[in-house]
């Protein structure tokens, strides 16, 4: 399942066969969103939906409950549901409740896990939670929900907010007891390494999936399949992302835009705009005008 893109319109059709109101949508980057919503009086009806979503209930839900899971109770302010992709859910909606969501791509958990904390992205597999409690999600959440996102550069406030949640669900909720060996195929960590060292080391030329797989010794279509499998993001997906975080350092130490789509591999200036906005959510100018921020 490749859910590496988010936007407004996937946000807003999770729940657009529902009485749902949205008050606010931010479509951060190609990874995350967010979005408040009021609702009242519904029967919502959740079809395996292709990302994840964390949802936190700001006001009322007490007449809320899952019609698939009456077991689990109802709402209150403060509780947490986890929706994994690909699920789906029943929901009966009583008295007017307001809520949070925020939407996260599978392939940017999985890439969170390998990267940050080590974890095998074959080993995480997030669970379907409703009504919970968690003091240290709650904490972050309310972090978020109070501040005025307004402006662009303020969406990499909000993204780094969104890296500590997911970065806490990862490791407290997301990492599986399987052992490594229920796996079969996937790359080897010598094997990431090399090529990862190759698109480092190359990264400002044009770079193929052959080239890339022939330092697996792999073809093409099975190297593609298990490098996804092993980092969370496709050979290309990865590409892009180093060449993007290199051209962030650039832009902090003045380099000029010119400069960065030359030594990132970037076809034009145009091209590295695109691609950057696309993956912080924001342009090079706002990015560089938020960091350099006194």
């Amino acid at each position: 399942m490749d859910t590496y893109n988010l936007s407004k319109i996937t946000v807003k059709e999770t729940l657009n066969q529902s009485n749902a109101q949205a008050e606010t949508v931010c479509d951060i980057n190609q990874h995350f969103a967010y979005a408040i919503w009021t609702n009242q009086n519904d029967k919502v009806h959740y079809h395996q939906v292709n990302h994840h979503t964390l949802s936190l209930y700001l006001e009322g839900g007490y007449s809320t409950q899952r019609a698939d899971q009456r077991y689990a109770g109802t709402g209150a302010p403060g509780k947490f549901c986890l929706f994994p992709a690909g699920q789906s859910s029943d929901w009966e909606v009583g008295e007017r409740l307001r809520f949070a969501h925020i939407y996260f791509s599978d392939s940017i958990l999985r890439h969170i896990a390998l990267q940050d904390f080590d974890i095998d992205p074959r080993l995480v597999e997030l669970p379907d939670k409703t009504f919970f409690n968690d003091p240290l999600l709650l904490s972050r959440y309310q972090d978020l929900i109070t501040q005025c996102w307004s402006s662009p550069e303020q969406c990499l406030a909000l993204q780094e907010g969104m890296w500590q949640i997911l970065g806490d669900l990862v490791t407290r909720y997301a990492a599986s007891p399987k052992t490594k060996n229920h796996y079969r195929g996937g790359l080897t960590k010598a094997v990431i390494s090399k090529v990862t060292d190759y698109i480092e080391s190359n990264i400002d030329k044009q770079i193929s999936i052959e080239d890339l797989a022939q330092l697996a010794g792999m073809s093409p279509f099975h190297f593609t399949r298990m490098f996804k499998t092993s980092t969370g993001l496709s050979p290309h997906q990865k590409v892009i992302y180093m060449r993007v975080n290199k051209a962030s350092q650039m832009l902090i130490s003045n380099s000029t835009q010119l400069d960065i789509s030359i030594a990132c591999g970037f076809a034009n200036q145009s091209h590295f705009s695109r691609a950057f906005r696309k993956h912080y959510g924001v342009t090079p100018k706002q990015f560089l005008r938020a960091r350099c921020k006194p």
